[in-house]
């Protein structure tokens, strides 16, 4: 508590980023309460000059180490340093998109949403994040809610730019998430495909009618939404 207090002070922060190594050790004590703190303590000397190693350290403990109790406040405390002190906007969504995927449910919607607004302002990252979330979804696998809204709107949006993955597999690699999807993320999935028929060259009609087929499919789903 008193290296905390001591973090929020200019002057001091220095001297307090020498210890960072033990801070980090904290991070696997046994009590709870020394867990907390030592989150508590990185979160206070964290900078631009230390920010990408802390990330680093805080993404490999959400992976390996962190308990439930602390996950909310461990996934929300890395959002926060990340944006705050981004300088490269290449390691922040690649910092954030693993976020998303490593928090699972613990991700609130802000955090998803934030990271795909960025990209929708930044066209230099467009086409590099599509290419990324189409590559990640290759590799198979569950996705949580989080990470499945992020990449259902970033491959609806920015698919097209990647030119080396069909639409059609694009579609498939959403598409098999579908059943097991809340209903507000199937709204979201549903709108996706729409863009990826849209926005496919003329000469793809076996997507758009592989989309068409899908949405007969649910034009007389239960639920209105």
């Amino acid at each position: 508590e008193n290296m905390a207090r001591l973090a929020t002070l200019p002057e001091m922060l220095p001297q307090v980023q020498q210890h960072q190594s033990k801070v980090v050790m904290a991070l696997l004590d046994p009590d709870i309460s020394i867990r907390r703190r030592g989150l508590d303590l990185l979160f206070a000397m964290c900078d631009e000059s230390n920010v990408v190693e802390i990330v680093r350290q805080l993404l490999d403990y959400l992976a390996t180490q962190a308990d439930v109790a602390s996950m909310e406040d461990l996934v929300l405390k890395t959002a926060v340093l990340t944006e705050r002190f981004a300088s490269d906007r290449v390691w922040y969504v690649d910092a954030m998109l693993e976020l998303i995927e490593k928090g699972g449910e613990f991700v609130g919607d802000d955090i998803w949403f934030r990271v795909v607004q960025v990209i929708t302002n930044e066209p230099s990252l467009q086409a590099y994040c599509a290419q990324k979330i189409c590559k990640g979804l290759q590799m198979g696998g569950l996705l949580a809610e989080p990470m499945l809204k992020a990449a259902t709107y970033i491959v609806g949006e920015f698919g097209h730019t990647v030119t080396e993955i069909p639409g059609g597999t694009q579609l498939a690699l959403l598409h098999q998430h579908f059943p097991s999807a809340s209903t507000p993320t199937q709204a979201l999935l549903l709108s996706a495909y729409i863009k990826l028929a849209l926005r496919a060259p003329h000469s793809s009609p076996d997507l758009q009618s592989q989309i068409r087929t899908i949405f007969k499919r649910y034009q007389t789903y239960v639920d209105s939404e």
